[in-house]
């Protein structure tokens, strides 16, 4: 292999490597495959090569690609947040601070005085120039470690899991559309980015 083909499968793997960071992921090579592994453990497929010098360059169209043509059927994203777990349980269920950190959400309220399971949160959802309402009912609650949703009328469902560390809170987010359903618009990196920015700044 002359060097000019080796500086390219080196950059094609820099570049797909530096790609799935920001998605949460780290690159893991299986032979001729390529998954991404997750904080928490689980791992996604992205790529399968024919051969060795293809295998980087291969990767990274599907990374760039994104859910252009690869939808998500599961979503998972960590991150850690220099906060103490309470706060930043306190900030994502309250939800006057949704609109400040999920870009498409305009407006979010509750139907009960405090979160509990039962509790329905209605959003004003911003789509391709539209406004549309949606609902999404909290299924599981338990304070300082963990917040499940599930959609009102749709397979849609999320968790946000909080745990303690050394340096303040590690958030696990994670979202599917039913067993076989794609996510319509995942989560991605840079909202976490932007919620522990808001958490962090005070």
């Amino acid at each position: 292999m002359s060097n000019i083909e080796e500086s390219t499968r080196q950059s094609a793997k820099e570049e797909a490597v530096k790609l799935a960071l920001t998605r949460g992921m780290a690159l893991i090579r299986r032979d001729l495959e390529i998954h991404g592994m997750f904080a928490n453990g689980e791992t996604r497929f992205i790529s399968r090569s024919t051969d060795y010098d293809s295998l980087w360059k291969d990767a990274l169209n599907v990374l760039q690609k994104g859910n252009e043509n690869q939808k998500m059927k599961k979503n998972v994203l960590s991150i850690e947040i220099k906060a103490p777990v309470e706060a930043v349980f306190e900030f994502t269920r309250n939800p006057n601070n949704s609109p400040k950190w999920v870009p498409n959400i305009l407006e979010e309220k509750i139907d009960t005085p405090s979160t509990e399971i039962g509790t329905i949160y209605r959003q004003k959802i911003k789509e391709g120039g539209k406004v549309r309402d949606s609902a999404i009912v909290v299924t599981g609650y338990v304070e300082n470690e963990r917040l499940d949703f599930h959609a009102v009328n749709g397979a849609y469902s999320c968790s946000y899991m909080y745990q303690k560390t050394p340096s303040g809170t590690r958030l696990t987010y994670s979202e599917e559309n039913g067993v076989d359903g794609e996510i319509d618009g995942p989560f991605s990196m840079a909202i976490l980015e932007k919620l522990k920015q808001l958490i962090e700044e005070g």
